[in-house]
């Protein structure tokens, strides 16, 4: 540590003294920068500042960064330092700057201390923003050098000046700020660096200014000689030199070392001394010792450019040596071995007996299991593809192997060829490109293909190929105008011609076989323009139903929205290990299949060709109406797949149709009115549909969000605070719903058990889209001075213990009855006995179904309509279970403002309601910041979601 004395640096024993104390102290304690606020600038990737943020972060600090490049990749990559560094109560704020301009060094401290911004008052600055001039010498100073020396010079001691202004107009004189002035020994000592080292040079006098000037209340100068650093952006080009630079005496420091030099300086002594006077840390290294630097430097870059000449040369002569020895042997080598995709519909693991059977025992004939839905199969279609797949980004943020091989697919990239040919040679069977038909092994695919398959999938911005042509950079729109002078005439036929002279009357003539408009007509004509909503959730582009087997004209027959849903229908069987519908009929009665499956909108591919294709005489099918309809999706699924004729059910509820479509399913089970039915929801993406959510200002503006820095992956972000709306998707989810009866007899998978499902109203209001709390009434139950008794799984088995023995007398007895019965009867010897056959099966159905009866009244419902006992709280309560072992909660979180607001405060609202212990936290799933927001599929996709987490929730698990 030095100081100035007598105009030249001294060594200040104390300050070296403190500053080594400092370094132990570090070694062994580490640094806290708990309710510090730090600006830094110049932390860019392979920085010191880099290291300095990440040391500030891990110290509890709170980091104003700026970045000149305001770029998603530069946000996500503070973003990635944050998560990977940041210490307890450690706060990190990215701002956009330009230190070269004037008014944003106003405008940034402004931000800071200003009531409209942070509102935060510094206390240290480490202004280390540097422009490279590499090249530049004398003869060469140009415009870069110029900016270059304004933003290292001219414009750092404007922002220290500006926050030094900032803090008088506040009164803060007893809490300067200390600011880190990045020096240099390097004052001319390489050569070739433009304005470099002037800028460095002329720093140094505001250790002199201090004590001259009026602002040593306010702040407090130290400055860093910064020694030879390696691997930063100044220097990375003589990294090579390092080994012979030591060897001259001269240490260089990695980033980290000289961070944490940086860092020590922050320590609490040292910032006491450094108010007392101006401080300079040396951590030259000997830089600056080391004379003649340059000369030894080019002699150096010489020896190392000689030594890599013959090392080529060698390389060369041996290469030719090793082409001659191959040429003269024969190598046999093994073919290596590549891992081959294995592609599994995900069938629940079977469990355990001991760990995950037994605990349960006390639930055994505890329900009707002709009254427990549960799910059996789910599928979906969506913006990233399958729920396989959808799962692999959402759970690990990239694909398996698998997820490569099925997206490749899906996107008509590769297709699977039996007996593949490639130039002229047989291949065995295997995935080939689609195009050239070249073989593609599975461990070539994600090389190949991924980052085609990564910018064409998830959240991106419009593809016009997916949405029938539109852009939404040229929307068009129709302005009607008046003709001001007559037009050029132009030839149609004689009912063309017609029709025009319907429309326009006297404003259109009609002469051998030409229309002439004339003046004062009236015609719309298209203009373009600009929509900001511009990035939608799309299914994957080269998606085809044709892929999936879909004949050609089914496709041109019916709307997307059923192709959809005829793939998700037989994926959704196929997860439920059902390869052929007809086999669900050896079990059930074709009456007893329902169909709930339900969408939001409809659709409104096939409206749009009905209204604005046929104004447009476009080439419509004749039957698109029938395309329109919304319960059109579930008649062609039970038409083409299903051929079921039991109830069938169209829920239609915007983003909760989904939700409605199980409720539904849950009811017919539950009422015996269904035993199978497949449930979900679906809706497309539309052009108009797009414009009126904005003008409902409910979706994202997505032009305002990139001018904030936002990428279009970004915009969907559920419980952000800078959220503005939510973003649309489209897609197809889907669930196999089934009796919990029917499932064992079919041997069918379980993912999970429907134990409650609900939906409600809000009250009165004059907004339809805002959200409400009707919810609630799923936690409403009336206040008792002590706990029901029927919440006790033990209660409840005594009392169906009780039943069952009241249930085995009434059998024993009519059973001894029926011989007086069958004896007071005049009927022959065969007639009896046929007689006591239907008689005795009639008793023990009888027992049976008063059984079920039992079940239901002490086991599945023994909770509805108790008015002491929530619905949620009861339905847990089924199954031996109580609010605190609830531990996932998929949220709707549509990215809206009041959304959010509403739907978190209802769920801590229940959860409190229900008595679950303080500190028991929920693990909280936002899954639209991935898929966006689908509509009539939401629901569907948030409950595959829930049965896709349980496998992977140990290690998600808060």
């Amino acid at each position: 540590m030095k100081h100035k004395a007598f105009g030249k640096w001294a060594l200040d024993r104390e300050a070296t003294h403190i500053f080594h104390e400092v370094l132990r102290k570090i070694q062994a304690d580490g640094l806290s920068f708990a309710d510090r606020t730090v600006l830094l600038t110049g932390a860019g990737r392979d920085s010191i500042g880099a290291e300095i943020l990440r040391g500030l972060l891990a110290g509890g600090a709170k980091v104003i960064v700026t970045t000149s490049s305001y770029s998603p990749a530069s946000i996500n990559a503070y973003r990635d330092l944050y998560v990977k560094h940041a210490g307890p109560g450690s706060h990190l704020v990215v701002v956009p700057f330009n230190q070269g301009s004037h008014s944003d060094v106003s405008a940034l401290v402004s931000y800071i201390y200003g009531h409209g911004g942070l509102g935060w008052d510094l206390d240290a600055v480490i202004p280390f923003a540097a422009i490279s001039e590499g090249g530049r010498e004398l003869d060469s100073i140009d415009s870069k050098s110029e900016l270059a020396h304004r933003v290292m010079l001219t414009n750092t001691i404007r922002l220290v000046g500006a926050i030094k202004r900032h803090k008088e107009d506040a009164g803060y004189d007893t809490r300067p700020a200390q600011v880190i002035l990045p020096l240099s020994a390097n004052h001319g000592i390489f050569g070739g660096d433009g304005l470099y080292a002037e800028s460095k040079i002329a720093l140094e006098t505001l250790f002199n200014k201090w004590h001259s000037e009026s602002w040593s209340n306010y702040l407090s100068i130290s400055g860093a000689a910064i020694g030879w650093t390696r691997g930063t952006g100044l220097m990375k080009g003589n990294d090579l030199l390092v080994e012979e630079v030591e060897k001259l005496g001269v240490k260089t420091f990695s980033q980290s070392e000289m961070a944490a030099n940086i860092l020590a300086l922050l320590d609490p002594a040292m910032m006491e001394a450094i108010e007392e006077r101006p401080l300079y840390a040396d951590f030259n290294g000997g830089l600056d010792m080391a004379h003649g630097l340059f000369e030894r430097l080019r002699q150096i870059r010489k020896h190392i450019a000689d030594a890599g000449d013959i090392q080529r040369a060698l390389a060369a002569e041996e290469a030719v040596d090793n082409s001659q020895t191959a040429f003269n042997a024969v190598f046999e080598e093994e073919e290596p071995l590549f891992p081959r995709a294995n592609i599994q519909l995900g069938f629940p693991d079977l469990p355990d007996f001991q760990s995950s059977l037994s605990p349960l025992s006390k639930l055994h004939g505890m329900v009707d299991l002709e009254s427990v839905a549960v799910v059996a199969g789910f599928s979906e279609l969506g913006p990233w593809g399958s729920s396989r797949t959808r799962w692999e980004m959402e759970a690990k943020g990239t694909f398996s192997l698998e997820g490569w091989v099925e997206m490749a697919w899906i996107m008509g990239l590769v297709k699977y060829a039996e007996h593949p040919s490639w130039r002229g040679s047989e291949q065995p069977a295997g995935w080939v490109d689609a195009k050239s038909s070249e073989p593609v092994q599975d461990h070539e695919i994600e090389g190949r293909y991924g980052e085609h398959i990564k910018a064409h999938t998830g959240i991106r911005i419009v593809e016009p190929e997916l949405w029938d042509g539109y852009d939404p950079d040229k929307k068009q729109f129709f302005q009607e105008v008046v003709v001001q002078a007559d037009l050029e005439p132009f030839e149609a036929s004689e009912d063309t011609a017609q029709a025009f002279k319907r429309r326009h009357g006297d404003y259109a003539d009609i002469l051998d076989g030409k229309v002439y408009i004339k003046k004062g007509a009236s015609l719309l004509i298209p203009k373009a323009a600009k929509f900001g909503h511009n990035v939608a959730g799309q299914i994957p582009t080269g998606f085809d139903p044709r892929t999936y087997g879909i004949s050609e004209d089914i496709i041109s027959q019916v709307d997307p929205i059923t192709l959809y849903s005829l793939i998700c229908t037989v994926e959704a069987l196929f997860s439920a290990g059902i390869t052929d519908p007809y086999e669900v009929y050896k079990y059930i009665h074709a009456s007893e299949l329902g169909n709930c499956i339900g969408t939001g909108v409809g659709g409104v591919a096939s409206a749009a060709q009905m209204y604005k294709g046929r104004s447009m005489e476009r080439d419509v099918p004749k039957d698109v109406l029938q395309e329109t309809f919304l319960n059109t999706v579930g008649a062609w699924v039970n038409m083409l797949l299903l051929s079921s004729n039991g109830p069938i059910r169209t829920p239609v509820g915007a983003c909760a149709t989904a939700i409605e479509s199980l409720d539904t399913a849950h009811d017919l089970i539950m009422t015996g009115k269904a035993k199978f039915c497949l449930v979900g929801g679906v809706d497309d993406l539309e052009e108009h549909m797009a414009y009126e959510f904005a003008n409902m200002k409910a979706t994202n503006n997505n032009e305002l969000d990139a001018a904030h820095g936002r990428a279009a992956n970004e915009m969907s972000r559920p419980t952000a605070s800078d959220r503005r709306g939510f973003l649309e998707s489209h897609g197809c989810g889907l669930q196999v719903v089934c009796t919990a009866k029917l499932a064992l007899d079919m041997g069918l998978p379980v993912y999970g058990i429907l134990a409650f499902t609900g939906t409600a109203s809000d009250k009165i209001g004059r907004s339809v889209p805002a959200p409400g709390k009707g919810v609630m009434v799923n936690v409403k139950e009336r206040p008792a001075a002590f706990a029901s008794p029927l919440l006790s799984l033990d209660y409840r088995r005594r009392q169906v213990a009780s039943r069952r023995r009241q249930i085995h007398e009434f059998k024993e007895l009519e059973l001894a009855q029926l011989d007086d019965e069958i004896a007071t009867m005049d009927m022959g010897e065969n007639a009896s006995r046929e007689y006591r056959a239907y008689r005795e099966q009639h008793i023990h159905a009888e027992a049976s179904r008063q059984e079920s009866d039992a079940l239901r009244a002490f086991g599945n419902n023994f909770w509805r309509q108790h008015p002491e006992i929530a619905p949620i709280r009861g339905a847990l309560a089924t199954w031996g279970l109580t609010i605190d072992d609830l531990e996932v909660a998929s949220f709707h979180g549509t990215s809206t403002i009041k959304n959010e607001q509403n739907e978190c405060e209802i769920m801590q609202r229940q959860l409190t309601h229900l008595g679950r212990t303080r500190g028991n936290r929920v693990l909280g799933v936002f899954q639209k910041y991935l898929t966006g927001h689908p509509k009539g599929a939401a629901g569907a996709w948030m409950l595959n979601g829930c049965l896709q987490v349980w496998p992977f929730f140990q290690w998600i698990s808060p």
